[in-house]
């Protein structure tokens, strides 16, 4: 635990990249248990909100490595964002992260407001399994996703994880593998991880990827997969962005190019 104690400080460093945006004010609220954080623009009180599902290979991650990404975000989609603090493993494997998603999705559906879910990297893949979840349980689906350079599939055995392992600065092969270990917790990870053939039913989805990262082959492999049932199913590539770069630069090129696709895509 010692270990894992320090990767987490070292991830909430990138919380401290770039100052947040001056116009966002950040409110905590407990939701059905679970610690979350809406980022409110200035005179943005009610409509829309996004849920947001941050990544950490499901071990890392929360408000402090976030927080003034967050900030940008809300600002430039227009809408309150609300950051959930799903439990993190080891101390709590699957399903808690997935259980902690859906009960703030069912708290909010239940005060009809209109809801968008965005998740980056371990994010996008609990999103995905989220709305899994929801398609079992028979529950209203969100509006739209979006997935930030997500990691669906936990095997992480696919071609890009090779071709891309020298042009990814952020992952590598046998950290993601450690990282599906411990979410896993006892149960076989081919119970975990997604499979093709188990949604019947998702939402619009926009995906956005670097075209040097590990995860490539991931936002491929499922958008191929759930074009099939969503036609409204968009992959965008970003030459030479890094992994979840909206963390690490709010205002490069491909971040501002990237928030000007969620804008757009967001209001379908």
């Amino acid at each position: 635990m010692e270990a894992i104690a320090t990767q987490r400080a070292d991830f909430n460093q990138l919380g401290t990249l770039y100052p947040p945006h001056a116009d966002v004010t950040v409110q905590a609220e407990t939701i059905n248990g679970v610690s979350s954080h809406w980022f409110i623009p200035e005179g943005k009180q009610d409509g829309a909100i996004a849920i947001y599902l941050h990544g950490g290979g499901y071990i890392m991650g929360g408000i402090d490595s976030h927080k003034n990404m967050l900030a940008h975000v809300a600002a430039h989609l227009g809408i309150r964002v609300l950051l959930v603090e799903y439990r993190l493993a080891p101390e709590h494997p699957f399903p808690f992260g997935v259980e902690d998603a859906v009960v703030v999705y069912d708290y909010l559906v239940e005060q009809q407001q209109e809801i968008f879910i965005i998740g980056d990297s371990a994010g996008g893949g609990l999103t995905v399994a989220a709305i899994k979840s929801m398609t079992v349980k028979k529950r209203q689906l969100p509006r739209a996703v979006i997935l930030l350079s997500p990691w669906i599939y936990l095997e992480a055995d696919t071609p890009s994880y090779k071709i891309n392992a020298a042009n990814d600065p952020v992952l590598n092969q046998q950290g993601v593998k450690e990282y599906a270990e411990l979410y896993r917790g006892s149960r076989p990870l081919k119970e975990v991880s997604y499979d093709d053939q188990s949604l019947q039913q998702f939402p619009p989805v926009l995906i956005l990827v670097g075209s040097g990262e590990i995860l490539l082959d991931d936002s491929r492999d499922f958008h191929a997969s759930v074009s099939s049932i969503q036609p409204n199913s968009v992959l965008s590539v970003h030459n030479d962005a890094t992994h979840v770069w909206l963390l690490s630069d709010i205002h490069s090129f491909h971040a501002k190019y990237a928030l000007a696709q969620m804008k757009a895509f967001l209001s379908l």
